[in-house]
């Protein structure tokens, strides 16, 4: 099993269980909130979060991300755990809606109305992995490789294998390792034309990166159960 999974199903206190998700295809859903339609997935996909006996457990997935980085690790979460799992891309990512608009209030918001269309209940526990509520490290190199997807002329005519790694050929100069090139060109897609376009909205995430990279001050503590879970070269949590 995947440390992380130990590590989940150390901490949610769950038996194993038999695997129910493999075989069996995803759903794809969408709730509105403040005018931006959130796209959300369902492990197991026939299951009903809103009648089930444990809480699920919802994955939020952090800038540049999707909730198709979590497809593997949320089958084998809802398998481990017997729980529903939920994965959900955050406003301008992936599937969900653009806005110009984004900031931790309303993607707070965008949560929430997913939450209370699946399940009444709120937030029981917090596992937060590989982030801290800090000011967030490496923000000038978010900046550099926003930046610089945004000038980018992608390909066309060409391919998308081909292109991407003409894009890939683009970045890596300025991207640090090569795990973090193939992660941010998971936000390359194809359109119904054939050419090469970014999932992510990057006019937003540039506008609105100071606002990301800090985060909210709050006058009253949040009372539950909270781990964190880290790398040991990870500079979120030093």
């Amino acid at each position: 099993m995947n440390t992380l999974i130990r590590v989940f199903v150390k901490t949610l206190k769950c038996g194993k269980s038999k695997c129910r998700t493999a075989s069996r295809r995803i759903s794809i859903t969408r709730a509105c909130s403040s005018q931006v339609n959130i796209a959300y997935r369902i492990y197991p996909h026939d299951s009903k979060p809103e009648t089930a006996a444990s809480a699920p457990i919802f994955v939020l997935h952090g800038l540049f991300g999707s909730k198709r980085n979590w497809n593997g690790l949320a089958q084998m979460i809802a398998s481990s755990t017997d729980r529903i799992v939920v994965t959900m891309d955050a406003r301008n990512h992936g599937d969900s809606g653009h806005s110009e608009v984004m900031n931790y209030p309303v993607m707070r918001d965008d949560l929430l109305g997913v939450m209370d269309r699946l399940k009444p209940e709120r937030v029981s526990s917090l596992i937060v992995v590989d982030s801290a509520p800090k000011l967030s490290p490496g923000v000038e190199s978010l900046v550099k490789y926003t930046q610089k997807m945004k000038e980018l002329t992608l390909p066309s005519g060409v391919p998308f294998l081909q292109g991407r790694r003409e894009v890939a050929k683009e970045l890596r100069p300025i991207v640090r390792t090569e795990g973090e090139l193939s992660f941010l060109l998971t936000n390359l897609t194809e359109t119904k034309d054939g050419s090469l376009a970014w999932r992510v909205n990057l006019d937003a995430v540039l506008a609105n990166l100071d606002d990301l990279g800090n985060f909210p001050e709050f006058t009253s503590p949040c009372n539950i159960t909270t781990h964190f879970i880290g790398g040991s070269l990870s500079r979120h949590l030093e």
